[in-house]
């Protein structure tokens, strides 16, 4: 295997020269650094930059930590990041938590056996222990940026989704379509009071509670883990129980495709008698017939908006905690229309 040795034989210049080359760490004229160049591509040397990292006790690399990188929201924000961090000269090493707190930590003591510069953490769901750990992570030196982790702490760096935003947009849709009796469906969120669900059922009753007509709000919650199924089985009761909902929103496209199927079985036409709006805007959104109207959650900004954050705190790592918050977008498809007149 061809070392820094060999490679500065061939250039005829010593190792602490092809070090400067290759680390740009000093000055090299011209010519010996096109000599150096020269003989690392006829050499195929691979710089060992690791290795190099841990003998200085820092890296260019980046851990991003997610409960799964297999799923839709994971994997594009995940790509989003990384692409930001190499276009910065970082290397990100990818990790799974499953949702354990165990699993997690033990991915935490590997990254910072690796001497990462920094962490872009999705934490699962229990955030109790996140103080201790970024205290933990600023005495090691290494910079965190937490993802969609909930409550916000206005001591901590954070990059969310403007969940607050995204409630709005949904229930301004329905009720500038007419809408005045809606079902919403969401998941329970026990693990804390302020999570993405709860934020948008806020903000939907902050707006009827501002609506100068008065709507009636029907909630079902669920800790089903088949979203389809009880977003079908919570619509048939909804509707059956107050036929006189005219508009269902689901808090993520599954449970608004599951009252679309429930719409179809019980023979209601949507929009006429039932509009549906979902949230996500994953496949599932653009593949169902009707297609569905849903909140447009802009995970490449926001994986963009993490990575530059958490550059800037590598960068100057004095800089106060803030939190990056990004809008979200509504996208009006054929699942919603204005409310049917009794």
């Amino acid at each position: 295997m061809t070392d820094i040795r060999r490679v500065a034989e061939v250039a005829g210049v010593s190792t602490a020269t092809v070090s400067r080359v290759i680390n740009n760490t000093g000055p090299v004229n011209a010519k010996t650094r096109e000599k150096v160049q020269q003989a690392i591509i006829e050499l195929d040397y691979r710089p060992n930059k690791l290795a190099s990292s841990l003998r200085q006790k820092e890296t260019r690399i980046v851990g991003i930590l997610q409960t799964d990188h297999s799923t839709h929201f994971s994997s594009i924000f995940a790509d989003a990041a990384e692409d930001t961090l190499f276009n910065h000269g970082f290397t990100t090493i990818m990790s799974n938590t499953y949702g354990e707190r165990m699993m997690e930590e033990e991915q935490i003591e590997f990254l910072l056996d690796m001497r990462v510069g920094g962490i872009l953490l999705r934490p699962f769901k229990d955030t109790s222990h996140i103080p201790s750990l970024i205290q933990r992570l600023e005495k090691a030196n290494v910079a965190c940026v937490l993802v969609e982790s909930y409550p916000v702490d206005p001591l901590q760096f954070h990059a969310n989704l403007n969940n607050v935003q995204g409630g709005h947009i949904a229930i301004q849709h329905l009720l500038e379509q007419g809408h005045r009796s809606i079902g919403m469906l969401l998941p329970f969120e026990p693990w804390h009071t302020e999570g993405p669900h709860d934020l948008r059922l806020a903000a939907v009753q902050h707006a009827i509670a501002k609506f100068p007509e008065p709507v009636e709000l029907h909630i079902k919650r669920h800790n089903a883990k088949d979203q389809v199924a009880f977003g079908f089985e919570a619509t048939r009761s909804l509707l059956e129980a107050s036929p006189e909902i005219t508009a269902i929103f689901g808090t993520t496209d599954l449970l608004a495709a599951g009252a679309l199927h429930a719409a179809q079985e019980m023979n209601l036409s949507v929009p006429t008698d039932l509009s549906i709006i979902g949230y996500d805007d994953s496949y599932v959104a653009s593949s169902m017939h009707p297609r569905l109207t849903t909140v447009s959650q802009p995970i490449t900004a926001l994986g963009e908006a993490t990575g530059k954050l958490l550059l800037s705190i590598i960068e100057d790592p004095a800089i106060p905690p803030r939190s990056v918050s990004i809008s979200n977008i509504l996208k009006v498809r054929d699942s919603t229309g204005p409310a049917r007149t009794s």
